[in-house]
């Protein structure tokens, strides 16, 4: 039941990031969508495929925390990290676009220091360096096969911006350490 019940959770929360995150995205022009390319269930596609990353993510944390030891998941650490990606998603659409490498920079420091504050653990910073690395990817897939693009000036890199990878690095450790305190809920709650 402790499998399921964080399954649930972690899903909502995909679903909560992916749909405000797109919203921020598209209402500051960073992100559009070519409605001829476009298939007729992307959003529904989008937020799905979202929250079963979010949970495959809390999958892998979960196994990769098993190996750590006892580290107490708290939940002020869980809404720090959360709040740590917020801020990252949000700064990415708002910040210069044409300051492409001062961008990155400015967020992965953010994304660094909400590790470092929130989480501080092995697993996390596997979580965040997988996040970006599969993230990114991903969006370079779908940015390449028209579905959706990113502002001119914003395509550094196989048509994406180059600070996606802090925005996935943040999301990884914030899912992390959102594991970490489901799971720790979840077996006080025993």
């Amino acid at each position: 039941m402790v499998a399921w019940s964080r399954r649930l959770v972690l899903a909502l929360f995909g679903l909560v990031m992916s749909e405000l995150g797109d919203r921020m995205r598209v209402g500051a022009g960073v992100t559009s969508y070519d409605q001829a390319h476009v298939p007729a269930t992307w959003t529904f596609w989008f937020v799905g495929a979202t929250a079963a990353f979010v949970v495959v993510n809390g999958e892998v944390s979960t196994r990769l925390q098993a190996t750590e030891g006892p580290v107490i998941g708290r939940a002020r650490d869980a809404a720090g990290a959360l709040g740590s990606c917020l801020a990252v998603w949000a700064l990415s659409t708002a910040l210069p676009f044409d300051r492409g490498l001062t961008v990155t920079v400015a967020l992965f420091a953010i994304a660094v220091m909400g590790w470092a504050s929130f989480e501080r653990t092995r697993a996390g910073l596997i979580m965040g360096i997988g996040s970006a690395m599969s993230g990114t990817l991903a969006e370079m897939l779908f940015a390449g096969q028209g579905w959706f693009r990113y502002t001119d000036v914003l395509r550094h890199m196989g048509n994406v911006p180059a600070w996606l990878p802090p925005l996935y690095f943040s999301a990884g450790v914030a899912v992390s350490q959102l594991t970490r305190a489901i799971n720790g809920a979840l077996r006080a709650d025993k």
